[in-house]
């Protein structure tokens, strides 16, 4: 799914290009434009590295399952809010036009330092859930191996 995710960021990019100015128009500066992005994003990212490891705790003192269904929930739902932030970043506040007075308009680099925000949002989640789903392999690994053999389903003459 992530490429959907970075499809909507580019499709941003090209809405933002179609329209002469950003939506809201300059009425923030260069600093506020940055801040008003880069501030949420950054928040949505924490939240969701804090929350997901909490969640992670929480699997392994108890091995609920409702917490593993809720670390891909908050995963889910922050990849929306920040992609969400950065449309109205670009689209309203300008964000293009503030890295691209930053650093010019260079091709292709502009928009992929523009796209780096979210983009650290989806990083950011998938390294907070890594301990998560490496605790539930091991675990499906650790039952399957000291599971009870099925009678009748075969294996060598020493088992029978």
């Amino acid at each position: 799914m992530f490429h959907l995710w970075v499809i909507a960021l580019f499709m941003t990019i090209v809405w933002r290009d179609m329209i002469d100015a950003p939506l809201m128009g300059d009425w923030l500066g260069l600093r506020d434009t940055i801040l008003a992005t880069l501030v949420p994003t950054f928040v949505i990212g924490v939240a969701a590295y804090l929350r997901v490891r909490w969640l992670t705790r929480h699997v392994e003192e108890t091995g609920s399952y409702r917490a593993v269904r809720a670390a891909d929930r908050t995963l889910a739902l922050t990849r929306w809010a920040a992609v969400l932030v950065y449309v109205v970043g670009v689209l309203g506040l300008g964000w293009l036009d503030a890295v691209r007075i930053l650093i010019g308009d260079v091709v292709a680099f502009d928009e992929a330092l523009a796209m780096s925000a979210p983009i650290a949002v989806f990083v950011a989640g998938w390294w907070s859930v890594y301990p998560l789903e490496r605790l539930l392999r091991e675990s499906i690994i650790y039952r399957t191996l000291h599971a009870e053999p099925v009678p009748g389903a075969g294996g060598h003459a020493a088992d029978r």
